[in-house]
């Protein structure tokens, strides 16, 4: 896929490429299924090193969960702008430093519980 034209159709819907592919991926889903009730969620990764420094060679990311009623999903101009405003609010770094701390203080809660318990989860 040609960068400028991604870059030109995400700009006129003033999104980032980002929160375009995404929407192009919710009405996608839509139209790919039978029933016109519930919510879909896709799960975007975030770069946690843009907000903490990390030296680590693995990769330094959690993700955040975008949300809409399948209701929502009509036309591509309104959906930008609801998933851009959840990947702005969702994506932030105080949100994202409230996942982290919670997923830290879980590995430190299951750090001592046998591996054969924690397999199966």
């Amino acid at each position: 896929m040609n960068y400028e034209d991604l870059k030109k159709a995400s700009t006129k819907y003033n999104v980032t490429i980002t929160a375009y592919v995404l929407s192009l991926m919710f009405i996608a889903i839509k139209s790919s299924i039978d029933h016109l009730k519930g919510d879909v969620t896709i799960q975007v990764p975030i770069n946690m090193r843009k907000f903490y420094h990390s030296e680590t060679v693995r990769n330094f990311t959690l993700y955040c969960g975008i949300r809409l009623d399948l209701q929502q999903i009509t036309t591509l101009e309104e959906i930008s702008k609801l998933v851009m405003e959840q990947l702005i609010a969702k994506g932030s770094k105080e949100k994202m430093g409230e996942m982290l701390t919670a997923t830290n203080r879980l590995v430190n809660a299951i750090r001592f519980v046998p591996r054969i318990i924690k397999m199966p989860f």
